[in-house]
């Protein structure tokens, strides 16, 4: 028997009645890229999240890429991560040029060991990017202390992550940028691909926003200026409403089309956030009961994690993580 991981079949004919004429109104009113509806969702998730930014954009590996552009990470330099994850956290790594470097995990977690970041560290290292595998965080205060004392970004992992917590503050919060995906599977979930990055730095917002559609525009504009120091030669010259505004003909950098489409975001915002019960199996060995009896199943649909799927070959990393390999070898039933 086929067990299906998720069926949203299911879920469609629960909230169908409130999705349809939300999906109908949407239509009618002909915004269908970005518009009210998402600027209305990225204040909500902003103020759920206790950040003072979020940018709404099409996936949560965009929300990664654009996360570590805007940070500055690039050629030459090195990312800290996990083995233990899906693809898509290190894929951006390398798309900007970095180098991904992986550290182990904890196995009673499966999130990555603070003490095996440190001794990963190199004069090259810019960054840390945590996951919150399963949507339990990672332990962030030993992560920011690492981070402080060598000078590093953090990069919040939390396409899995809405809605936990970490010492009374929101996964998404902590580090320099979170990153969130409303891939349908996920605990928030959209009607597609979806993502959200969110951040309490105005520079970081306004050169994810900038990066997210083609480097165009007034973020376009004020990015290339933190990013040179040169003025803005067009500021104050046409008010943003104005008939003819010479920001929408301008690109200043090299960006991408990330923007989000406008029926991912339909309804009240506030009623996906709403969250009223929050599982936690804070017994680790019910879940790896649970994971036993599910995988055991004929058919049980599970994505490899990132060290079991081959990538580590391609770009040459270290393949010998004792403690990742424990946490598959309970993944995949071979202990």
């Amino acid at each position: 028997m086929k067990i299906r991981i998720f069926d949203l079949t299911r879920q469609y004919q629960i909230l169908k009645d409130q999705l349809e004429p939300a999906v109908e109104a949407q239509m009618a009113g002909g915004s269908f890229i970005m518009g009210d509806a998402v600027h209305k969702f990225e204040e909500s998730f902003a103020a759920y999240i206790g950040v003072k930014h979020a940018i709404a954009l099409n996936s949560g590996t965009d929300a990664l890429l654009i996360s570590l552009r805007a940070l500055g990470i690039g050629p030459g330099d090195e990312v800290i991560t996990t083995p233990f994850t899906f693809f898509a956290t290190v894929e951006p790594i390398v798309n900007v040029g970095a180098t991904p470097v992986f550290a182990d995990v904890n196995p009673d977690t499966y999130n990555i060991d603070p003490a095996s970041i440190e001794r990963k560290i190199s004069s090259r290292t810019k960054a840390i990017l945590p996951v919150h595998i399963f949507g339990q965080p990672a332990q962030m205060d030993e992560i920011l202390r690492i981070a402080k004392q060598y000078g590093l970004k953090v990069i919040e992992d939390a396409c899995q992550a809405v809605g936990s917590e970490f010492g009374g503050k929101k996964a998404g919060s902590l580090g320099d940028v979170g990153c969130f995906s409303f891939f349908p599977t996920k605990n928030l979930g959209a009607f597609g691909d979806g993502g959200m990055i969110t951040t309490n730095d105005d520079r970081t917002e306004t050169l994810c926003r900038a990066y997210l559609q083609h480097g165009m525009g007034q973020n376009g504009a004020k990015a290339l200026s933190y990013l040179t120091g040169a003025p803005d030669e067009l500021e104050g010259t046409a008010a943003p409403t104005g008939l003819y505004n010479p920001y929408k003909y301008f690109n200043y950098l090299v960006g991408y089309n990330s923007r989000l489409d406008a029926l991912q975001e339909l309804g009240d915002p506030l009623v996906a956030l709403r969250l009223e019960r929050v599982l936690l199996l804070d017994d680790l060995a019910v879940a790896d009961l649970l994971l036993r009896h599910f995988l055991a199943e004929p058919g049980f649909d599970f994505a490899a994690p990132l060290v079991g799927n081959g990538l580590h070959l391609d770009l040459a990393c270290e393949t010998h993580f004792p403690a990742t390999n424990r946490c598959l070898s309970v993944a995949y039933n071979r202990e």
